[in-house]
């Protein structure tokens, strides 16, 4: 587990070293700390780790975005929705390297497909700031369902 907190603490603070910027073979089966096991210390320690990875895939994604790495960085924020699908900044991570790799129309595409899962399971549209980072207006967006 130091290993995985290491590499996440380096990536989120921004000193990385070039091998630290890729998605790690482990990626988020990491986050399964102790499987089966339900005492409150590590159902605490498992959140506190998933936490601080997804943190970690996010910050991840936006080096990589800065590196034009874009592959990359779209892989790393896919993880970071693919282990919280309903995390708002993994999907804005998402949208910003789609958006940096200049594809607008696979931005919006994921937009739209976040909103109508927020409407679905939480009844709720994504922050309007989502909808103008790809050039959506939220009457748009929220009338779509």
């Amino acid at each position: 587990m130091n290993t995985i907190e290491n590499w996440a603490g380096r990536v989120i603070d921004g000193v990385a070293p070039d091998e630290d910027l890729r998605l790690p073979t482990w990626g988020a089966s990491a986050m399964d700390l102790l499987p089966g096991w339900y005492d409150d210390w590590i159902i605490f320690e498992r959140e506190r780790l998933r936490q601080r990875l997804l943190h970690a895939f996010e910050a991840l994604s936006r080096l990589l975005v800065q590196s034009r790495r874009y592959a990359d960085a779209i892989d790393a924020a896919l993880e970071a929705v693919r282990v919280e699908p309903l995390r708002e900044s993994a999907h804005r991570t998402l949208l910003e390297a789609h958006l940096a790799e200049g594809n607008l129309v696979e931005a919006r595409r994921i937009h739209l497909g976040y909103s109508r899962l927020l409407r679905r399971e939480l009844g709720v549209d994504p922050d309007p700031a989502l909808a103008a980072l790809v050039g959506l207006r939220v009457t748009q967006v929220s009338t779509r369902r």
